[in-house]
């Protein structure tokens, strides 16, 4: 029999965010034969934690105290590490970078592999220098979008020879049947001539929701049928539901707080919108591709690696609400041009943004196989 390699996946938390979750599809959709895959949480768990203790994925624990900081902190993951060996290291986002290589190299791990989910450059040059110098004891540094990678090498410096892009994949989304999408619309109180427009996101100011309300605004102005439906929370939401726009649009604007049935919440929308300031390669938005929905979304971090405007959606810049607006009203009336962009998007998922295509490729690079770069556009 095959010796299965131990992957371990070092996060700060596994509470619902776009990260957490890529996490989580990673980790079940690694190919147990070869690998025997487990995560450990920095911080908190959270719900995913549960979830994937459920399905057989061991969840291990640091306990490093949120406030105030502890330097040495990396201690108790090498503590970890030497309880339950490890061949491969991955680690995810700065947090789990800095305590997850130190405690990882402590412990004698040979392969670590990083993963950068996209945010904001330049960054704190504090963290950037650190990545920079942490990225030497790095067997890959992986960017989650062409963008991202780009980023990582000219703001932090990281050599080409340790970076690589592998996008993030998500699983297929399964079409309900019609009669379930009835009853959804009828929990929702949603009239049945109603155009839903529809976000997914965590409400954290990088998705710039209150860009998208103010963008609502103009879209009921002209197309008083609309509803809009935001799914997800976060620590936004009182600024969000008390704002100005939100009281304007009354219930015309529905904050639907964390779904479990994204899959079937999207294939009610009429139009998937995504108003981010900053992104890497959000799950959301592949989960809309998946699911055939028409976009409109920013042209904001790894987004435009995966639409192509008037191919598989409508592109704006970002922070520009008419603008948006007026994206959005083009779609809610051309059908065609909706059904045609939402047909494309699920061609590209299908072709570059599946969960097994993510995880084939990390496992190569697990092995230390066939993980040369490629060159980005």
């Amino acid at each position: 029999m095959i010796k299965r390699l131990r992957v371990t996946h070092v996060v700060e938390t596994l509470e619902l965010g776009g990260m957490e979750k890529m996490v989580a599809t990673l980790c079940l959709n690694t190919n147990t034969e070869r690998f025997d895959v487990s995560v450990l949480c920095l911080k908190r768990e959270g719900a995913i934690a549960e979830e994937l203790r459920a399905k057989g994925i061991r969840v291990g624990f640091a306990q490093i105290p949120v406030a105030p900081p502890e330097y040495a902190a990396f201690r108790r993951v090498t503590r970890y590490l030497r309880l339950h060996p490890s061949d491969v290291l991955h680690t995810h986002n700065t947090s789990g970078l800095l305590n997850g290589v130190l405690g990882g190299r402590l412990a004698g791990v040979r392969t670590i592999v990083h993963t950068e989910h996209g945010r904001s450059f330049p960054d704190h040059w504090r963290y950037m220098l650190l990545e920079r110098c942490m990225a030497k004891l790095i067997y890959r540094f992986v960017g989650v979008s062409e963008e991202t990678t780009r980023a990582l090498h000219t703001f932090e410096g990281i050599s080409m020879r340790r970076l690589r892009t592998i996008p993030n994949g998500v699983d297929e989304v399964v079409i309900p049947e019609p009669d379930e999408l009835f009853r959804l619309r009828e929990q929702l109180s949603i009239p049945t001539d109603a155009l839903i427009v529809g976000a997914v996101a965590r409400l954290v100011w990088e998705k710039s929701l209150k860009d998208l309300l103010s963008a609502f605004r103009l879209v009921v102005n002209q197309e008083p049928r609309a509803i809009l439906l935001i799914a997800g929370d976060g620590p936004q939401r009182d600024e969000l539901h008390n704002c100005d726009d939100t009281k304007a649009l009354g219930d015309r604007v529905r904050f639907l707080g964390t779904r479990l049935d994204v899959g079937r919440l999207l294939h009610i929308f009429d139009v998937y919108c995504l108003s981010s300031v900053s992104e890497g390669l959000p799950l959301g938005l592949l989960e809309a591709m998946s699911s055939g929905r028409a976009i409109v979304s920013t042209d904001v971090g790894g987004i435009p690696s995966a639409i192509t405007h008037m191919k598989e959606g409508l592109l704006v810049p970002p922070r520009q609400p008419q603008l948006f607006a007026q994206a959005v009203i083009t779609l809610l009336r051309n059908t065609a041009l909706a059904a045609s962009l939402g047909a494309a998007a699920r061609e590209t998922f299908e072709a570059r943004y599946t969960s097994s295509a993510m995880a084939r490729a990390y496992e190569s690079m697990y092995l230390r196989q066939n993980d040369e770069p490629r060159g980005m556009r």
